[in-house]
């Protein structure tokens, strides 16, 4: 056997290996996009942070603030959800696929969410949702005077 049969045969085998790596890479982040995993594991994950963990008696209150808080504008815009052409076609059917195949209620994605969402964003808008700016005012004006 000759040297340079041996490294031909290697430096394929390692092309092949990359190619074949990048497809699946490519193919994985097609899904994620398409299914919305990171939006709906965003949305999850800000649902069992505002609840404390989840199997909380207050989940239905939780949810309904949450789904607040994607109905404002700040982040309702945030999303950059494809209307027309071949990824809105395709995210379309592979929607329909996954809906037939499980249970209506357990699809809380309407397909617009955000999959990323700027910290400065969610806390402007949570502070709003909150209304913690009017509390703190009503505190401290509830507040008696000091005594010196």
């Amino acid at each position: 056997m000759n040297i340079s049969f041996v490294l031909d045969v290697a430096i394929a085998l390692i092309f092949i290996y990359l190619i074949l790596s990048l497809l699946a890479s490519e193919i994985q982040e097609l899904l994620a996009t398409v299914l919305q995993w990171r939006a709906a594991h965003l949305k999850k994950s800000i649902e069992i942070m505002l609840t404390g963990g989840e199997g909380t008696k207050n989940a239905h209150q939780v949810k309904e603030i949450v789904q607040e808080l994607y109905d404002n504008p700040l982040i309702k815009n945030i999303s950059q959800e494809s209307k027309e052409g071949v990824e809105a076609w395709l995210r379309h059917l592979i929607r329909s696929i996954v809906i037939f195949g499980r249970k209506s209620h357990q699809i809380t994605l309407k397909g617009n969410e955000p999959s990323y969402m700027p910290s400065e964003t969610f806390a402007t808008t949570l502070l709003e949702r909150l209304n913690l700016p009017q509390l703190a005012q009503n505190m401290t004006d509830s507040q008696p005077p000091e005594n010196d």
